[in-house]
């Protein structure tokens, strides 16, 4: 299901950022402060060094993972219908890049976005929504846009079957008869527009689930395994050493210490 936030969310990412492919109603503008990011927009891959911005359009099938250890940059997500009236965009446009590059970092975006997250906590709602359309518009400013209209129908209705449904038993067999649709016209969609198998996305997004659980205390890998879909914590550990290069308990004793 759609998510939709009233107010703009801007949150630091560090190190462990990997979006399986997804959509959502909200703009989203990612700021690359460090490290190499690559994203995935409808099908087409586009590097994000350091000094780099992203934007995605509402409703763009899009998916993210970083490149470097040092990865570090700061994601901001817009409901565009609540800050009505203080942004001149239309929800119908896309930029011809959605990727734009100032090594530097000297364009005004950048402060803006780091004073926001700075400030965030302490400022009432009304001026985080101002300090956001004012950063919106200086996003804007830097693409060419073109109007589209084209939909995602199909693909959207299998991404949200495989949103709802990855901790279960899930297979292509089933999101196909449960959708009306074939096999092989979901594996088509996969290779074409995603560009990994059905089941390999499937898998994507319980590893990233299982990443958010195993930030949080209190849960043993062996229920972070089942609760996310995984068959056994053998597949759940080949999995995740597969993705990340160190096992699922070594990542969660990396993650305490980073803490400490």
């Amino acid at each position: 299901m759609l998510k939709e936030y009233d107010l703009p969310r801007i949150k630091p990412v560090k190190d462990e950022l990997w979006w399986p492919a997804h959509f959502h109603d909200e703009v989203e503008v990612i700021f690359v402060l460090r490290g190499m990011g690559r994203a995935c927009c409808n099908g087409i891959y586009y590097d994000q060094p350091a000094g780099s911005i992203l934007f995605v359009a509402p409703r763009v099938i899009h998916s993210f993972d970083n490149r470097s250890e040092d990865f570090y940059a700061v994601c901001v997500f817009v409901n565009l219908k609540r800050i009505n009236g203080l942004v001149s965009y239309s929800e119908d446009l896309r930029p011809e890049n959605p990727v734009w590059v100032d090594p530097n970092m000297s364009h005004p975006a950048f402060g803006i976005a780091q004073s926001i997250l700075n400030i965030r906590e302490t400022f009432n709602d009304q001026s985080v929504l101002l300090l956001t359309g004012g950063l919106l518009n200086e996003v804007l400013k830097l693409y060419r846009f073109e109007k589209t209209t084209g939909q995602n129908g199909s693909l959207e209705r299998v991404l949200n079957f495989c949103q709802e449904h990855f901790r279960e038993g899930l297979s292509i067999k089933m999101a196909a008869s449960e959708l009306s649709l074939s096999e092989g016209y979901i594996s088509h969609l996969f290779a074409y527009r995603i560009h990994q198998s059905f089941p390999d996305y499937v898998n994507a997004l319980r590893l990233n689930e299982a990443i958010h659980l195993m930030r949080q205390e209190g849960r043993s890998l062996s229920d972070i395994s089942a609760s996310c879909g995984f068959s056994s914590i053998r597949t759940f550990n080949r999995s995740f050493l597969k993705k990340y290069g160190i096992t699922p308990s070594q990542y969660r004793k990396n993650v305490k210490l980073s803490t400490i």
